[in-house]
């Protein structure tokens, strides 16, 4: 429990202290009898001194006097060490209590919030080159992701609320993964996010869910410059539409709980497509994933714009993802 160099001074005091009080005691013994003698001879002259002197003291009542006094004092010499050393093991282990709190929380909720923030998650899916990361960048600006998980990337944005709303900040998080043209890809990033303290990611807490489909495919070489085409590429809407199939979207909304506020299928690259444009004849080609969206969404409002993530079209996507915010309690 003690340094060796603790048993070195408790010692070495000890000593010091019996010394102390055995010379005390003797010079106390010393000057009592010279007083006596001095005594005598004022009152009495010198040839009538008469002096008796106990020559054999109580050894054992000064002994047991000494040890007493000497245990007294290693007493407190002892106390003030426990009380040292246990104050400081107390400190240690509310601080190992603290961690350990921390990281049992960490793992339980998102990201930490300030009294005047809300918070939206944002969970965004598509396959790849069907414009995620534009669309994403559009919202959060062109900034480099806040975290980084391997292939699974989280960006986010602060949106000052109305003057008028309670809260005056919204914080949002996006999730992008590269290459989700594999649902399993995925699913492997949103897993890993539940081992990350904090995470914004955390399940239960996403609260929006945007699907990006497109109406032409990416070009192979992405320096090529694409050209506008009269004509929808047909392939592509069906590529979209056997990839978010009724058990894609199952599998999605697994990922998903009862706070889920939001749902958006955003229909990208309209730029593209050089005709007259009737929406809601656009919007016909992707009924299918519209249905089920609307079949898994527990009564949720399924928004679908069209538009274009490169020109920065996105409709109200934004005021939509701020009025979604949630309180994390």
């Amino acid at each position: 429990m003690f340094k060796k160099k603790n048993y070195k001074f408790l010692i070495t005091a000890l000593i010091l202290l019996l010394n102390v009080n055995y010379n005390s005691l003797a010079l106390s013994q010393q000057k009592s009898v010279t007083e006596e003698i001095d005594e005598q001879l004022n009152n009495k002259g010198e040839n009538s001194i008469s002096v008796e002197i106990d020559e054999t003291p109580n050894i054992q009542d000064l002994l047991r006097e000494l040890f007493i006094e000497s245990l007294l004092a290693l007493a407190i010499v002892l106390i003030g060490l426990l009380t040292r050393y246990f104050t400081k093991k107390l400190d240690e282990a509310n601080k190992k209590i603290s961690i350990a709190n921390e990281k049992v929380e960490g793992i339980e909720k998102p990201a930490k919030l300030e009294p005047h923030e809300t918070i939206n998650s944002v969970m965004v899916v598509g396959l790849g080159g069907s414009g995620k990361t534009s669309l994403i960048k559009v919202i959060v600006g062109d900034g480099n992701p806040e975290k980084r998980t391997g292939s699974y990337e989280i960006f986010s944005e602060q949106i000052t609320m109305p003057a008028d709303s309670p809260k005056k900040l919204c914080k949002i998080y996006i999730s992008d993964y590269a290459g989700q043209s594999y649902l399993e890809g995925l699913i492997r990033g949103f897993i890993e996010q539940q081992k990350i303290p904090y995470s914004p990611m955390r399940y239960g807490y996403i609260t929006s869910l945007i699907l990006v489909v497109d109406l032409f495919a990416p070009p192979k070489n992405p320096i090529e410059e694409v050209s506008k085409s009269r004509d929808l590429d047909d392939d592509r809407i069906n590529e979209n539409i056997r990839m978010w199939n009724e058990s894609s979207i199952s599998a999605i909304f697994g990922m998903l709980t009862k706070n889920l506020k939001y749902i958006c299928l955003f229909i990208n690259k309209i730029d593209l497509y050089d005709a007259i444009i009737d929406k809601q004849e656009i919007k016909k080609v992707y009924e299918p994933i519209i249905d089920i969206l609307a079949k898994r969404s527990l009564g949720i409002k399924i928004e679908v714009y069209i538009g274009s993530a490169l020109n920065r079209n996105i409709g109200p996507i934004e005021e939509d993802l701020k009025n979604s915010s949630i309180d994390i309690i």
